[in-house]
């Protein structure tokens, strides 16, 4: 073969592979910058001077496994776009197209975590004793990575039922423990511009029951006259830790009286409220609360309310009253 033959047969095979690559399918990714999850990703795939069906459009994708080895699949979708919404960090692969049997040269891209998933904390830790004030907080270790974005803290509580509900639209709640505060607790981080929305761990709480109950009663009733006595008492059954029976005596026990929320005796040993003469201030809704080491249990509330009692006299009224009366009786005599 003489040197000019070579060099046309070689110039003729770049002119073919220079019309081969020209035909080669193209994939493009939107948007092009930094891709973060909850974003909508649309990869398109062209192929330049060629128009075909979107059904001959074929789109796949490199998985990488355990064992660092590489997985094909195919991807269920056809047509010139591919798009992944809300995209999320498990999409970072690579990617390709296919129209009519050629493929296009492989993509990849990144898929940025926003943020990291909320972690639940609780003080105290541990199990708590009835009355204790329980703090839950629901933190997230760094602010969302995307410019603008902004996250919503929500804690949830799941009882016997099964069924968690929400207690609290924020990112801490802070209760007095009871019994049926006792469950598992976890709490959502969610971006307030997209669906990216991450749960934490469960933590159980665990609450120590010491009080079986406690009663607030009034004698003689919660209708009283102005002038009477009245006696409010608190009764406490507090459960023997050791024994598991009932005890209604322990030193460390001590009684709060409430009237209207305010105290009116406090950290008393005594389970007994007196007033020798009730008068209108004293009117109102009462609770007791009940003291025994760290545990706390209040009453239920009940109402205290003035009756309107029979018109009493002064001894001043009775002599006017009386004069009045002689003076009535000389009158109609005089008139006779």
């Amino acid at each position: 073969m003489s040197v000019s033959r070579a060099i046309s047969l070689l110039g003729f095979m770049a002119v073919a592979i220079s019309s081969r690559d020209s035909s080669k399918p193209v994939v493009t990714v939107d948007p092009s910058g930094q891709i973060y999850e909850g974003d909508t990703v649309i990869l398109t795939c062209k192929a330049e001077g060629q128009r075909s069906k979107d059904s001959a459009i074929r789109w796949f994708r490199n998985r990488v496994l355990a064992d660092s080895t590489l997985q094909t699949e195919t991807i269920p979708a056809s047509g010139v776009s591919l798009t992944l919404r809300p995209a999320v960090p498990s999409d970072t692969e690579i990617y390709w197209c296919s129209i009519m049997g050629w493929d296009s040269w492989p993509i990849r891209f990144k898929v940025h975590e926003l943020f990291s998933p909320p972690m639940l904390s609780v003080e105290p830790s541990g199990m708590v004793t009835e009355g204790e004030d329980v703090t839950f907080r629901c933190e997230v270790w760094y602010p969302p990575r995307k410019a603008g974005e902004s996250l919503q803290a929500t804690i949830f509580f799941t009882d016997d039922s099964g069924r968690p509900k929400a207690v609290s639209a924020g990112d801490q709640h802070t209760f007095v423990a009871e019994r049926a505060n006792a469950g598992s607790y976890y709490c959502t981080a969610q971006a307030v511009k997209n669906d990216v929305r991450k749960i934490s761990p469960l933590l159980w709480l665990a609450v120590r029951e010491v009080f079986i109950s406690v009663t607030l009663t009034a004698s003689p009733g919660v209708r009283v006259k102005a002038g009477q006595p009245l006696s409010l008492k608190c009764s406490a059954v507090i459960k023997n830790q050791s024994s598991g029976h009932q005890d209604t005596d322990r030193a460390e026990t001590s009684f709060t009286f409430l009237r209207d929320g305010q105290p009116v005796v406090t950290r008393s040993h005594s389970d007994l409220y007196d007033i020798i003469s009730v008068n209108r201030s004293h009117a109102g809704k009462y609770r007791c609360v009940v003291n025994a080491g760290r545990a706390q249990k209040h009453s239920q509330e009940i109402l205290i309310y003035l009756q309107n009692g029979p018109v009493v006299f002064g001894l001043g009224a009775l002599g006017f009253l009386a004069a009045t009366i002689v003076l009535c009786v000389k009158w109609f005599s005089s008139s006779l």
